[in-house]
């Protein structure tokens, strides 16, 4: 994985900053940009099977990213180790309580897991929500 941020100075042109690595490494993995801490600017969270982290860096504001920050770490059931780009990962509110949950789904695999959102970036445990046959037909 390559995570990089740009930099805009704005309002004159649009005109980007050089790229800032926030991690490195070898997968590409699906990435959501949200305000997970509730401090008004955006932060960076990622899903990866291959080594078991839900994980977010946190935006200080300033364009300087804090983490990573690990949502879960527990060994995914097995077979559920591959990502592809149309692998889905979400942020919603899921009980409506005022704060982003955490949703990602295994396509090959058929499993959509939720971690609870307390508030100020801290989640609860992986939550198996559901666990089907998953197809491979057109879409």
């Amino acid at each position: 994985m390559l995570a990089a941020v740009f930099t805009a100075d704005v309002p004159a042109q649009l005109a980007f900053g050089p790229p800032v690595i926030i991690e490195q490494g070898y997968q590409q993995i699906p990435y959501v940009v949200a305000d997970l801490d509730q401090d008004g600017d955006p932060d960076i969270l990622t899903v990866s099977a291959l080594d078991t982290l839900a994980q977010w860096w946190e935006n200080d504001g300033s364009g300087t990213f804090l983490g990573p920050w690990v949502i879960n770490s527990d060994p995914f059931p097995p077979g559920d180790i591959s990502f592809y780009y149309d692998d889905f990962l979400q942020v919603y509110d899921v009980e409506l309580d005022g704060d982003l949950d955490v949703i990602y789904a295994f396509r090959d695999q058929g499993m959509v897991y939720w971690h609870e959102h307390f508030g100020a970036g801290l989640f609860g445990p992986r939550i198996l929500l559901n666990a089907c046959t998953a197809s491979r037909g057109p879409r």
